[in-house]
């Protein structure tokens, strides 16, 4: 699914800020955006199906967009907003944002795993570059494989690709399943520097990480997968 902007956390955790009461302004405030932002997620929201909606707001997606952007910000939320956007399900969003006015009904979501696997194979691709990249540097690492940038001089920096940090998490589940190299990474974010890079990840690993962004068959189950089966 193609969303307005990037990061699907983001842009989920915009929606969820919205439907718990909050203002644009306060939305863009909490999470460090522009309002123009906002104002393009909440549009691309109106616009798509209920079905694209609901398959969007799944539950296991909207609890990690709460711990990974919302509860870990540092702009203090109201406390009864903060309440009801920690409890907030995917019915209520779309309650919210008016997708149930016509048929009063959520539809029943049909995984798709496709669009799931696709996902993971252009985050394998996104962190095997950014890792490339950071190998190839002699630059300190700010951040970590998934987000960050490489300072390469005072005033020279190499912006790294932003792999989603749920797809990430997703995919190192299934790749531990699949091959015994991945054993060794507790985390992607974990990897902060050079020489964690160099450790963790050598040239077998980085071929496997190429494999599964060519579609490598994943093992295994990750948070979404098992979400599927709840």
């Amino acid at each position: 699914m193609e969303t307005p902007i990037e990061d699907q956390n983001r842009c989920l955790a915009i929606l969820m800020l919205l439907a718990a009461g909050c203002s644009q302004q306060d939305t863009a405030d909490t999470l460090h955006c522009a309002k123009t932002t906002v104002v393009k997620v909440e549009n691309w929201f109106h616009q798509i199906s209920i079905s694209e909606a609901a398959l969007f707001c799944n539950s296991t997606a909207m609890k990690y967009t709460f711990l990974l952007e919302i509860a870990t910000s540092d702009q203090q939320l109201d406390h009864k907003k903060l309440i009801v956007v920690s409890q907030m399900d995917g019915a209520y969003l779309l309650k919210h944002f008016g997708k149930t006015k016509n048929t009063g009904q959520i539809p029943l979501l049909v995984p798709d795993r496709q669009q799931h696997y696709s996902r993971l194979a252009k985050a394998a691709e996104k962190l095997r570059l950014n890792i490339k990249d950071i190998k190839a540097s002699k630059g300190k690492l700010v951040g970590n494989v998934t987000v960050g940038e490489l300072q390469v001089s005072k005033n020279i920096e190499k912006t790294l690709r932003n792999v989603d940090r749920l797809d990430a998490a997703c995919l190192l589940s299934h790749l531990k399943a699949t091959c015994s190299e991945f054993n060794g990474i507790d985390d992607w974010v974990s990897l902060t520097n050079r020489f964690l890079v160099v450790a963790k990840i050598p040239d077998v690993t980085m071929k496997k990480l190429k494999e599964a962004s060519h579609g490598l068959a994943l093992k295994g189950t990750c948070q979404i997968c098992k979400s599927w089966s709840e």
